[in-house]
């Protein structure tokens, strides 16, 4: 599986923050047959920008690592999962941001 995703993370009361980035995954999915259940997994990058309009520098530059794990089922031509994926800016281990998704998908021939 490779993928691309475009990811903007609002600011909240407990962060003043906003981050805006795209990321890239190669990942492999366990399905068999082609529909029913499914799992991923995907390791990637991603770079983009950090804003916080409370530091002196409001937009820096960031990036780093991502890993992500989903399930979901699978008809013919949709399918429907949950996926949570982990952000890792700069390799710095103790600012980890975890995002949980819902995901859809709508397969053309």
């Amino acid at each position: 599986v490779i993928g691309i995703n475009l990811l903007y993370l609002p600011a909240s009361s407990l962060n003043s923050s906003h981050l805006l980035a795209a990321t890239a995954d190669v990942g492999v999915r366990l399905q068999q047959p082609l529909s029913g259940f499914y799992f991923d997994v995907s390791a990637g990058a991603y770079g983009g920008f950090d804003i916080d309009p409370d530091r002196k520098d409001s937009t820096r530059a960031t990036g780093g690592l991502t890993g992500a794990a989903g399930a979901g089922y699978r008809w013919q031509k949709l399918e429907l999962g949950v996926e949570t994926r982990a952000l890792v800016p700069d390799a710095d281990l103790d600012r980890t941001s975890v995002i949980i998704f819902g995901r859809a998908a709508l397969r053309f021939p």
